[in-house]
């Protein structure tokens, strides 16, 4: 491996375990140069932003998390869906979810129905329109979409 790692059942197993307050395995914890832990939780951000997330310090997450609010700026909260009329679909922030509406993998933001457990990509939400993600980035009422308040529903 090309970090440092201890062996299986290595003797100083238990005083790390406890320095690191290890309750489960894999655990991956990083230590900044002068050997201060940085953070216990860099194997769940890694999953969570990918190599995006190196150095792992609190400026590091504060600019993914801005960065991921961007994203998301002037799409509606809440939107009515074909491919599930029955409930409005809540913009969530997500670590992961098959998207209902293509089969493909999405993360970060999709659309939600909790009580069905259906998710839809944003970009298929709004690829209904035939104008992508442009859509909801004008000011007011997307174009193609009707808002009553917070919910907005795809003109017929």
């Amino acid at each position: 491996m090309p970090w440092l790692a201890l062996p299986f059942e290595d003797k100083r197993e238990q005083s790390l375990s406890r320095l690191f307050k290890v309750d489960g395995i894999p655990l991956l914890a990083a230590l900044g140069p002068t050997g201060k832990t940085v953070t216990i939780e860099a194997r769940g951000l890694i999953m969570a932003h990918g190599a995006d997330a190196f150095p792992f310090t609190d400026e590091r997450m504060a600019e993914i998390e801005a960065k991921f609010a961007d994203m998301a700026k002037g799409w509606p909260d809440k939107v009515k869906n074909r491919l599930h009329e029955e409930h409005e679909l809540v913009l969530t922030r997500s670590r992961g979810y098959t998207c209902d509406g293509c089969d493909g993998e999405g993360k970060v933001w999709g659309y939600n129905c909790e009580e069905c457990n259906f998710d839809i990509h944003p970009e298929c939400v709004f690829k209904a329109s035939g104008n992508g993600k442009e859509v909801v980035e004008e000011k007011g009422n997307p174009e193609g979409w009707v808002c009553d308040g917070d919910v907005c529903y795809k003109a017929s």
